[in-house]
């Protein structure tokens, strides 16, 4: 039998983590106060771990980020562009089309030009 009054232990690591992504500071630009909000969470939860360590999990759990990003920037690309676009359309043929955009002078310029491209085709 356990006893009631030994609390289960907490992995301190991924809940900094879990805070870090709650608060939006995995990150380039973070809340300005992200790690008062991590050391107050951690405080609430009676847990504590020293604000080097915080420092620690933050940048290695933006190195983990970077090494998966193509990926779920894919992944989100894909799904973005299957509720905007239709179903053929690949992440390269969005990728392709932003590159244009960009040379054409703009998303709004090229609106424009798909406009008028509509009203001489119709």
């Amino acid at each position: 039998m356990s006893d009631p009054q030994v609390s289960p232990k907490v992995n301190k690591s991924q809940f900094v983590k879990n805070i870090l992504s709650q608060i939006g500071a995995l990150s380039k630009n973070p809340p300005e106060n992200w790690r008062s909000q991590v050391e107050e969470a951690l405080e609430k939860n009676n847990l504590k771990v020293h604000r080097v360590t915080i420092y620690q999990i933050r940048s290695k759990a933006m190195q983990g980020m970077k090494r998966k990003n193509p990926i779920v920037v894919a992944k989100t690309n894909v799904r973005r562009a299957s509720i905007i676009a239709p179903a053929s359309l690949k992440v390269a043929d969005l990728y392709a089309i932003k590159d244009f955009a960009k040379q054409f002078g703009g998303v709004d310029r090229l609106k424009e030009a798909i406009k008028a491209l509509e009203a001489f085709i119709n």
